[in-house]
């Protein structure tokens, strides 16, 4: 009897414990809205490029739910900073919203369906741009090592539990993230989860009903940690905004009018001609001599087999087509061209080049999305910065394409 008595006793505490920790993610995250997230704080992470941002949740989440809010996702363009960058230039919602940016260096199409697929009905009916990059679609695809850096598991046990995406589509993208030894090395639970999702044999019912509470612990550990995550870094821009108000300093600064477009590319050429004086590839000095002026007489010619045809990316794409319409969002999808000059100083062939704008336009208009293409710009001088960055006049033409998206 003394021993059956301390065995439920510790079967009790057990579940009690698990309950706590369970319980932990979901509390973290109230603490994390209730008392960090104060006026004018979305707007200013917004622009923020944060791991906290695009890794977690409810950063995120709190600015799908701002009706003033355009999340934008991409990738390393988004350090490509300048006056006409969308968070200087959009900058106390001139003209009624602000851009989210969400991605980082090495945030492709996979690392985008996560970030979309974890956040359940916040998507529903919301206006998206996504920023289409070329380096993207390498025959490779991603690499191991971006996606592990960008990858998020919390976002993936919150894909898993999205209940607006079909059994299929999770499949696919479970099927896909295996792929990475990443998931599979570093998150074994989750991985289970995602090799027999949807199945409904004996041994996945059984391995999902033990998993799955692995899995739930494991899921609110990261839920905490987010919040902790997120706390950090609200801490920061609170502390600011605190020091603005005792000084009579806005916390958000009040919007500056847009100048006409037409006007803003002209301020952005003569930005560009300043900027770009010791190479004949339109390539801000500054990259120039960091990176090219060196292994300039290599680069000749050395692109010349490179293709984008085929790649994994194209059917990472499909994936994001399929999540962000299952979500319910409205996406933009913006196509942006690789450096002429430059490509055709490596040898990257032309017909390669247009095979790959024809094919992710075709793509995109035949799941009904908009889409805003700026492949004829290959040779339009300071509309990129570098070799694949997006410049002053192409952030300019950028801006002005999300400007009509959202009106």
């Amino acid at each position: 009897m003394i021993i059956r008595r301390r065995l439920w006793q510790m079967l009790i505490a057990g579940l009690l414990f698990t309950l706590m920790v369970i319980g932990m993610g979901p509390l973290s995250q109230w603490i994390v809205t209730q008392f960090y997230l104060k006026p004018g704080v979305i707007e200013q992470v917004a622009g923020s490029q944060s791991h906290e941002v695009f890794q977690g949740i409810i950063l995120q989440q709190k600015g799908l739910e701002s009706h003033n809010i355009l999340p934008v996702y991409g990738s390393s363009e988004f350090s490509s900073v300048s006056e006409f960058h969308p968070s200087i230039l959009f900058a106390g919602n001139p003209t009624g919203f602000t851009p989210f940016l969400i991605g980082h260096g090495g945030s492709q199409d996979i690392i985008h369906v996560l970030n979309a697929a974890s956040q359940g009905q916040a998507l529903q009916d919301k206006k998206v741009v996504v920023i289409l990059s070329s380096q993207w679609f390498e025959p490779e695809g991603i690499y191991a090592g971006n996606f592990a850096s960008n990858f998020s598991a919390l976002q993936a046990y919150r894909m898993l539990s999205n209940k607006q995406l079909t059994i299929e589509t999770k499949q696919q993208v479970a099927s896909r993230l295996l792929q990475f030894p990443n998931v599979r090395e570093s998150y074994p639970a989750l991985a289970k989860l995602l090799t027999h999702h949807g199945q409904d044999d004996v041994k996945s019912r059984v391995i999902q009903l033990i998993y799955g509470l692995f899995g739930r612990i494991e899921m609110a550990s990261l839920e905490a940690k987010d919040a902790l995550n997120s706390i950090k870094l609200l801490k920061i821009i609170n502390v600011n905004n605190e020091t603005n108000i005792r000084q009579g300093k806005p916390i958000v600064p009040p919007p500056v009018p847009l100048k006409p477009w037409q006007e803003l590319s002209e301020l952005a050429t003569d930005a560009g001609q300043k900027a770009v004086t010791n190479n004949e590839f339109g390539i801000e000095d500054s990259y120039y001599l960091k990176y090219i002026k060196e292994t300039l007489i290599q680069n000749q010619g050395s692109a010349k087999n490179d293709t984008l045809t085929p790649s994994p990316e194209y059917q990472d794409l499909e994936l994001l087509f399929s999540v962000l319409k299952q979500v319910g969002a409205k996406p933009l999808f913006i196509i942006v061209p690789v450096n002429g000059l430059w490509a055709d100083y490596t040898g990257f062939p032309f017909a390669e080049r247009q095979t790959y704008y024809q094919r992710v336009r075709q793509m995109v208009v035949q799941q009904g999305f908009q889409v805003a293409d700026f492949s004829d710009h290959e040779y339009d001088q300071y509309f990129l910065k570098d070799i694949m960055h997006l410049g002053w006049k192409g952030w300019v033409e950028v801006n002005e394409a999300m400007d009509r998206f959202v009106h």
